[in-house]
């Protein structure tokens, strides 16, 4: 993410005005959590021929509330269907334990696959749904439950039997109709709904969730706004496929996480757009934008689809432009590109940031100019692909890792186009470090996770690491990271064991002073 706000000094050496539009970050306080690896992207990154548009017939709705009668505002109720059987005793599946967000997730399931079936009204805002949810049980599992807020729920069925659950404030609790042992696959599928308009909640000091707008409607996800639209297992350690249904009046676009599957015309006049995204993504980079958008034709760039959904009018064509170009510069410092396409979507909207969806990032019109600021911004987001949704944050103490190492990778751009260089540019954070009292960007607090140290200081840490080993070692080191750990979590303490094993004892020293120290360090 990037927030409205903060000038960098990039903008110096390329244009006046503000080129980042904010700073993100946050790394974990405590350096033992145990790490998650992932598995290492094969995407290219070569600019190849268009992609020929061939029609796809998308398979029919198993949701039941898409048929040809009209949405009424009727909201769903959240009484438990009766089955007649007693609820299941026994433990629940434990929550995930993020000591910022300590009821997100659930360590007693793993979700492997979304079905999201959404029927949405944009006129009376409600929206309607099916969640098929494929989960893993990870222990011998009576119960688990699932991050949703504010949407009641009709019905919820286990391997096809109806369910028991129970609804708290920001959870729905569901007990299994037969205790199950670890390893025992499940197919559960929540019936839910109700009006989007206000499916908004406070976090981390704006909003997250549905917005609804006199053109449309997106969504804001980062970092617990999933759970205000959809039933989720809502922390970024539990990745999972996903296929995105959206019916919608014909005349209006959808833009969503993934490539589209296909478009469905409907006999009462509405039009159900499909997305699959077939990469492994958290929940929070889950993306819907609906309205008035002009879907560019896709062309590859090797194995990656590049496709854009912008609001008509939208500027920044000349900086859009430069996609491929981007990705091909960032794969030869980060490793290819990890994801099977790319785009993003201009909303006609003042926003004041640029979020990362997976495959898809969200940009207000208010930033998106043909300006050297918006191609930083798009670096910058573009970044977010490998540092942030690729390698994730394992707790979100450690978002200084996908902030840090996507301010550095505007550094990379500016000197790349002949601009500002690193090092000049770093020694200018750190002046304005100094100046404003940057904090150690290490452990920021839930409400302060995109505050500018977290950007500026977390960038910072990488220019150190650089300098105590070297720009080969360096090199290496960035390299290792995403492809060590990608396609899954990572920590503050990975990073430093990191450094520690390519680097030495002396770089994990290194960067763990400019992680912790109170007082900016100096750049010696």
């Amino acid at each position: 993410m990037r927030l409205r706000g903060m000038c960098v000094v990039v903008v110096t050496a390329l244009a006046a005005g503000c080129a980042s539009a904010g700073t993100e970050g946050g790394a974990d306080a405590e350096l033992t959590i145990p790490s998650t690896a992932g598995r290492a992207s094969q995407s290219t990154a070569q600019v190849t021929a268009p992609v020929t548009s061939t029609p796809i017939t998308s398979t029919p709705s198993t949701n039941p509330l898409v048929t040809s009668t009209p949405l009424t505002s009727t909201p769903l109720t959240s009484t438990p269907p009766a089955t007649g059987a007693a609820a299941v005793t026994g433990a629940v599946g434990p929550d995930v334990g993020d000591p910022y967000h300590p009821t997100l997730g659930n360590t007693g399931v793993d979700a492997l696959h979304y079905d999201l079936d959404l029927v949405y009204d944009p006129v009376t805002s409600v929206m309607e749904g099916v969640a098929g949810i494929d989960l893993r049980a990870e222990i011998d599992l009576a119960a688990f439950d699932l991050d949703l807020v504010g949407l009641p729920v009709e019905m919820v069925t286990v391997d096809g039997e109806a369910a028991s659950f129970t609804m708290t404030p920001d959870e729905i609790r569901v007990d299994l109709p037969e205790p199950v042992v670890a390893g025992t696959p499940l197919r559960v599928e929540v019936a839910y709904g109700g009006p989007m308009d206000g499916a908004t909640a406070p976090s981390a000091g704006f909003d997250v969730g549905w917005f609804r707008r006199p053109w449309g409607s997106y969504v804001v996800g980062e970092p617990d706004g999933a759970r205000l639209w959809f039933p989720a297992d809502d922390h970024p350690t539990d990745k999972a496929t996903y296929v995105v249904s959206v019916t919608v009046p014909a005349g209006l676009e959808v833009a969503a996480t993934g490539l589209l599957g296909g478009i469905e015309d409907l006999a009462d006049g509405r039009r159900r757009w499909t997305y699959q995204a077939a990469d492994p993504t958290a929940s929070y980079l889950v993306s819907v934008v609906v309205g008035d958008l002009d879907l560019t034709e896709p062309v590859s760039v090797g194995d990656v689809v590049i496709r854009h959904a912008l609001a008509p009018g939208a500027g920044g064509g000349a900086a859009i432009g430069r996609t491929a170009e981007m990705m091909d510069f960032l794969a030869g410092w980060f490793g290819p590109y990890p994801f099977e396409a790319y785009g993003v979507v201009v909303v006609p909207e003042e926003l004041g940031f640029g979020l990362e969806n997976q495959t898809l990032t969200l940009l207000g019109s208010d930033l998106v100019s043909d300006t050297p600021a918006t191609e930083l911004l798009l670096v910058h987001e573009l970044a977010h692909q490998w540092a942030g949704n690729d390698v994730s944050v394992q707790r979100w103490s450690d978002i200084w890792l996908n902030e840090g190492f996507a301010t550095y990778a505007e550094w990379l751009w500016s000197e790349h186009i002949g601009a500002a260089t690193t090092d000049r540019l770093a020694e200018d954070k750190r002046t304005e470090a100094v100046a404003a009292g940057f904090p150690a960007p290490l452990d920021p607090g839930p409400t302060d996770l995109f505050a500018p140290s977290v950007y500026g200081r977390g960038a910072l840490v990488l220019d150190a690491l650089r300098r105590q080993v070297g720009d080969e070692v360096f090199a290496d080191f960035v390299r290792t990271w995403f492809g060590r750990f990608g396609g899954g979590s990572a920590s503050t303490a990975d990073f430093l064991d990191l450094a520690r094993e390519l680097g030495g004892p002396s770089a994990a020293q290194v960067a763990r002073r400019w992680l912790t120290a109170e007082q900016v360090p100096d750049r010696s």
